[in-house]
């Protein structure tokens, strides 16, 4: 399995520049919550926090001030500063709160080790917002199963009952330099050479673009784990209907909804490895019901006398790679963009 991911290590998988670690290719898990606010998903976000932590916290070197964003180094260990569990329940629910631990040398410097809540009040369904839980994951532990992640999404699924959810690889982003020009040329780059890989925004899902609808409406597009809340299976004509439209790929139920899982890891793609994505494109076919139609991703091109600048018709073409109607998983060319290695 680890053939499969020999090029893009190669190539991407650590990107440093003079301030340090840019960016950083890891296996990354979104949450998406219609309210992370209430008591009952606080407690379910502070047990997945404390799993996240029995796994990795002595190895996170940074955190952030929950009321005024500033980094602060764990220079004694995950409690040496104060923790979630202390203040997070005495919160009050109309405030929001947003917190962040991350791993690496600098504060900036990207990293494989990540853990991120972002949550603000619930202003209704016609807002469409959606807050976030968002974790990183060293690749290694998920491709040599030291991380059961089939099983992982599964309980946290059962926890958190998020709306809906993936997990898949992507290029973790420096914390702090995540508009930089040499993080988005890069990324770009990434994106169009390896269909299976994440495109990242932070701050995707808490906020609604007008007449574009959003991840409310629905996931943005297939990728390697793929939770979907019980409506949402409901829609697609309840559990057993989906398990056999999703045949021979596994779906694994939970309470409070469903994992769909497009092969037995995570896979790029690429040159040689176009087998691999055939259960990003199958599962592609199975959600299009219920996907985020208007779906885009912030992808660059290069523009004469103008410079890097954001191409929302590749980010959509992108975000259509395994649509069923469109299904290119190898339409892109870096040069056509102007992005060129």
């Amino acid at each position: 399995m680890h053939e499969a991911f020999k090029n893009i290590l190669d190539e991407f998988g650590v990107i440093t520049w003079e301030k340090g670690v840019l960016l950083k290719l890891c296996c990354d898990v979104v949450l998406y919550s219609i309210d992370l606010n209430t008591p009952e998903q606080k407690k379910a976000l502070l047990r997945i926090f404390d799993e996240y932590t029995a796994l990795y916290g002595a190895r996170l070197r940074w955190t952030t001030n929950p009321q005024t964003g500033n980094f602060k180094k764990l220079s004694n260990g995950l409690n040496s500063y104060a923790v979630p569990d202390e203040w997070l329940l005495q919160k009050p629910q109309k405030q929001g709160f947003e917190f962040l631990y991350h791993g690496g040398e600098k504060r900036t410097d990207a990293s494989d080790l990540a853990f991120l809540a972002m949550a603000r009040p619930d202003y209704g369904v016609a807002d469409h917002d959606l807050s976030k839980i968002f974790c990183r994951f060293p690749l290694a532990d998920v491709l040599e199963k030291r991380i059961d992640m089939v099983t992982l999404m599964c309980r946290w699924g059962s926890l958190l009952k998020p709306h809906h959810g993936r997990c898949g690889i992507s290029l973790g982003k420096s914390f702090g330099h995540e508009d930089h020009a040499e993080t988005r040329e890069q990324e770009t780059k990434a994106l169009l050479r390896f269909p299976g890989l994440q495109a990242i925004d932070v701050l995707e899902g808490l906020y609604f673009k007008m007449g574009g609808g959003g991840l409310y409406d629905g996931p943005r597009c297939p990728d390697w784990l793929l939770s979907i809340a019980d409506p949402f299976v409901e829609k697609l004509g309840g559990i057993e209907e989906l398990k056999n439209k999703m045949a021979p790929f596994p779906v694994h139920a939970y309470e409070g909804g469903a994992l769909l899982q497009a092969g037995e890891f995570p896979c790029p793609g690429g040159f040689g490895q176009e087998r691999g994505l055939k259960g990003y494109s199958h599962m592609g076919k199975v959600i299009d019901p219920i996907r985020w139609k208007n779906a885009t991703a912030y992808l660059y091109s290069r523009r004469p006398h103008i410079g890097l600048e954001y191409d929302e018709k590749l980010g959509k073409t992108w975000a259509e790679r395994f649509a069923p109607k469109q299904c290119r998983v190898l339409a892109f060319s870096p040069r056509k963009t102007g992005v060129t290695s």
